[in-house]
């Protein structure tokens, strides 16, 4: 969601929420037990009995309660699911869209926009500004969690954008690809080393089918760069702890995507104000002369696109998975690919027809086994994989008993 804010990035009804919410209380779940149904039956299954990894394509109930499927135990997914899922990837695709199309705008003549790092830190504050005032309007309750979990998140946030940047502005195109189609297999190898999650041989495959039909399609010429080499994994990198730290917030500490945006959100812009300052972005701003109305209302434009793709990322990764969020990144991909090459008459080559149609096999193998329960997960997160049960600083701990704050915010 954050890179995508400068079209960059190497991702992808009512507010879903990660906890079983009667009225306007909010109950929440402990950490290795979040699953739709009885909360007195699953409270009884031991901790490795679940994946906070991976659900497939969804969470459960009608308040959006996360599920993971048991090995050996596939779940079918309701249509109601299917479809608010599809609905929140489809917002997600058209919000990206929206986004890159305000920014490039921006950043071209007649506006001659020239503060990416300002942008970023609008897109956040209008975020955070946003969620509050929903919160407020009574459109989902307020809930608090550990600072400490805000504070990692925004981190790997905002490393992303900036790392995902760097690595856009020291390596050549092809290379730049390269290592933001990869996101997916690291994605892998950080759930298997953090959270103990181990996929079936069929979802490995599915999923290298998407990610070398991209890259075969998009990656024309690859230079090397040592300096862009290490910004670009950085950012990978930080893509990928970003997008398995929010899925696992979301599922231990039971909020749900508003939530944990409300709180979230600040941090990342604080983050990024020290970026500002230190590219003296303020000073241009003040002495620059392109700051007129009509620039001002793309710059609202583009913060109201950076909030829906902000929202419909934690909803999508919150009820699917990281995983389910890069393929749908991909997704994003070879539709642009496909407009540029039928509307706007780029050039066309045999290599990209049969990237496209690699790409496109694997992403509906990919969705088929989700959709019906074709047991995606081979080993499930334990609970000393877990990072519920991890006693490491980089763990999440298990969320405490909620208590009600002097404003009446649930805390936990």
């Amino acid at each position: 969601g954050s890179g995508a804010s400068l079209g960059g990035g190497y991702g992808g009804g009512g507010f879903g929420t990660g906890a079983e919410e009667r009225g306007s209380t909010t109950r929440l779940l402990p950490a290795t037990h979040c699953r739709s149904g009885s909360s007195s039956s699953s409270s009884s299954r031991s901790a490795s009995e679940t994946s906070p990894g991976d659900s497939p394509l969804v969470s459960g109930g009608p308040a959006g309660e996360l599920s993971s499927p048991q090995a050996g135990s596939p779940r079918k997914l309701s249509r109601a699911d299917m479809l608010l899922n599809a609905v929140y990837i489809l917002l997600n695709m058209a919000a990206v869209v929206g986004v890159v199309a305000f920014n490039k705008m921006l950043f071209q003549a007649p506006f001659n926009f020239e503060f990416p790092n300002l942008l970023i830190l609008l897109h956040f504050a209008f975020t955070a500004l946003l969620t509050n005032l929903c919160a407020r309007a009574g459109f989902f309750p307020s809930k608090r969690i550990p600072t400490m979990q805000y504070v990692r998140l925004a981190a790997s946030q905002v490393g992303s954008v900036c790392f995902v940047n760097l690595s856009l502005f020291y390596n050549s195109v092809g290379l730049y690809q390269v290592l933001k189609f990869s996101n997916i297999p690291v994605i892998c190898i950080g759930e298997y080393l953090w959270l103990g999650t181990l996929y079936t041989p069929r979802t490995y495959l599915s999923l290298g089918l998407i990610v070398a039909g991209v890259t075969v399609t998009s990656v024309t010429e690859v230079s090397f760069s040592t300096l862009g080499f290490i910004f670009g994994l950085a950012g990978t990198i930080c893509t990928a702890v970003y997008q398995i730290l929010n899925k696992n917030i979301q599922q231990s500490y039971g909020v749900s995507a508003m939530q944990l945006l409300q709180y979230e959100s600040p941090f990342t812009a604080m983050f990024t104000a020290v970026f500002v300052v230190v590219g003296r972005e303020l000073d241009g701003v003040l002495s620059s002369d392109t700051l007129t109305m009509p620039t001002l209302a793309m710059v609202l434009l583009s913060c109201v696109a950076a909030f829906g793709v902000n929202v419909t990322c934690y909803l999508v990764i919150g009820r699917t998975s990281p995983v389910t969020y890069g393929v749908t990144g991909h997704l994003k991909t070879i539709g642009t690919l496909l407009v540029g090459f039928t509307l706007l008459h780029q050039p066309f080559l045999l290599k990209n027809l049969a990237g496209i149609a690699v790409a496109f096999l694997g992403i509906m193998w990919y969705t088929h086994l989700k959709l019906h329960g074709g047991g995606t997960i081979l080993r499930e997160a334990s609970s000393a994989g877990g990072l519920q049960a991890s006693s490491s600083s980089t763990s999440l701990p298990a969320p405490a008993t909620p208590r009600v704050g002097a404003r009446g915010k649930e805390e936990v």
